[in-house]
């Protein structure tokens, strides 16, 4: 197999992954209905999605590693479990994203010494 051939393989190897979990954020970020947006808990979507941590590729999307994209399978499994839908799951994803980057932080910054994890959840159950 000469060289062009190896790499373009290869090249195709890792594109599918990064589609498939593409597709997935995708489906989260753009998914739900008009309802879902409402203020009223009972009119919004029950429909969530669900992806198994274990089942995570080990690939980069977006600038997200996997370490950080099984987090995110994580809060989506979370939120399943917990009959959340897909808005939901898509807040929870949102937040950890802002919050820690998906990564979990076992130390705090100026702002909140004792915060911590996906969410930077404070220790002494005060806010911010």
């Amino acid at each position: 197999m000469s060289s062009d051939r190896k790499t373009g393989a290869a090249g195709a190897i890792a594109l599918v992954p990064a589609l498939v979990l593409g597709a997935l954020f995708s489906i989260l970020l753009l998914g739900g209905s008009d309802d879902a947006a409402s203020c009223n808990p009972e009119s919004g979507s029950t429909s969530s999605v669900s992806i198994d941590p274990n089942t995570v590729p080990d690939t980069t999307v977006s600038g997200y590693g996997h370490d950080q994209l099984v987090n995110a399978a994580h809060i989506i499994q979370a939120g399943k479990d917990l009959e959340l839908g897909v808005r939901d799951q898509t807040i929870g994803i949102m937040t950890a994203m802002g919050e820690s980057s998906l990564t979990v932080i076992d130390y705090g910054d100026a702002a909140g010494p004792d915060s911590r994890g996906l969410f930077q959840q404070r220790d002494n159950g005060a806010w911010g």
